[in-house]
């Protein structure tokens, strides 16, 4: 299942990625699209009842959240800020329920912001810069709430992965149960 919050999924999208991974599961790319549920959703409000829905039809393999951001942003702010860490950590407490219940994995995206000090050091990598200079959009009411925390940054050099097909990514593990943070793998 994946639940789409700003409009941006793209099923071309998704057939390419299929198409550079080696699968046996389907003879043709464009086949793993009849296993996938998309959902738009774009209230807060929606997302459980919209996703409860979908498990009634359906024993997905993973959940899919892109981007859990851009629903709670407008409930960060202002007067409804207690408010929003209050939703957001029942959010959290919803989703764990459902992984655990439907034996199913849960992927939550996030944005970044500017980090603490927002300038480059001067004496870190590119890469290494852009990862201190960013923080994950749902702030510290969602730092604990996941299992494993990832963060992706784009090469800055240009360097490209299989065939050339996109930029290299470098992922850095904020955070895991069973591994040491700190690590980070091209």
């Amino acid at each position: 299942i994946y639940i789409d919050t700003d409009n941006s999924f793209r099923a071309s999208r998704l057939v390419s990625i299929i198409g550079n991974v080696s699968n046996t599961a389907f003879r043709r790319a464009e086949d793993a699209l009849d296993c996938v549920t998309v959902l738009n959703v774009h209230r807060m409000d929606d997302l459980l009842h919209e996703l409860q829905q979908a498990l009634k039809t359906s024993t997905p393999s993973m959940i899919i959240i892109d981007c859990l951001g851009s629903l709670v942003a407008p409930m960060l702010g202002g007067v409804a800020y207690d408010a929003g860490h209050d939703v957001l950590s029942r959010m959290a407490m919803h989703l764990k329920r459902i992984a655990a219940e439907h034996h199913v994995a849960v992927l939550v995206t996030n944005y970044t912001i500017g980090g603490e000090y927002g300038q480059p050091s001067g004496h870190l990598s590119s890469e290494d810069d852009a990862f201190y200079m960013k923080r994950a959009a749902l702030g510290e009411t969602w730092v604990g709430q996941p299992h494993v925390r990832l963060q992706l940054v784009m090469h800055q050099d240009g360097t490209s992965h299989h065939q050339g097909s996109s930029r290299a990514r470098r992922a850095f593990l904020h955070q895991s149960t069973n591994m040491p943070s700190g690590a980070c793998v091209d």
